[in-house]
């Protein structure tokens, strides 16, 4: 058995390569989403966000403002610390549970994953990257970002250039697509060749 992290800046592909793993049967845990789940109503942590940002981060039908979340935690350096510890210890324990029960490959898509120390909990590390100026246009064409805030984000991570240093396997993404799909392919083969199956096969 084996588990991998999958990581890399805003903008990088980081969740192209996870759709892709995805497409050729993998486990992937989305580390983000389970993040968002928290702040649903019914959430692990709805409460103590409220309790810790105020009420003016809720909407009219009591659902929590995310835009006004992340405006507010990256304007004040040490809420964003607190704010940010309340989701790695929960999120930590989860990733924890899901490596404990497997069984075979498992993979984790990790946004922060040197920031956070999670690095630890797995066998291997993915870093999907590409060029500052690659990762600005997709923000803004794909999420609608302002250059700005694309910067705000990068500049609040580690530096590619650290994690390019720590990683175990790169995956340069400032081309096309498909040239990140035979690239994971490559490496794909490489696992299956070491004995590492999962639910689907993996193409020659």
């Amino acid at each position: 058995m084996k588990s991998i992290a999958v990581t890399g800046t805003i903008g990088s592909g980081k969740s192209a390569c996870s759709s892709y793993l995805r497409e050729k049967g993998c486990e992937v845990f989305d580390c983000d989403a389970q993040c968002r789940s928290y702040l649903n109503k019914d959430g692990l942590l709805y409460e103590q966000v409220i309790q810790l940002l105020g009420a003016e981060i809720l909407t009219a039908d009591g659902s929590v403002d995310r835009k006004k979340v992340a405006e507010l935690i990256f304007q004040d350096t040490s809420l964003k610390s607190v704010y940010e510890k309340m989701f790695h210890e929960q999120l930590k324990e989860q990733l924890l549970e899901r490596i404990k029960k497997n069984t075979g490959l498992f993979f984790a898509e990790v946004p922060i994953l040197y920031e956070t120390g999670f690095d630890e909990l797995f066998d291997e590390v993915w870093l999907v990257w590409c060029d500052e100026d690659t990762a600005i246009s997709r923000c803004i064409t794909n999420r609608g970002m302002k250059k700005e805030e694309v910067l705000q984000r990068i500049r609040a991570q580690m530096s590619v250039e650290e994690k390019k240093q720590r990683a175990d396997v790169l995956f340069e993404n400032n081309g096309a697509l498909s040239q990140l799909h035979d690239k994971i392919d490559v490496v794909l083969k490489e696992l299956k060749q070491d004995g590492m199956l999962w639910k689907e096969s993996v193409s020659d």
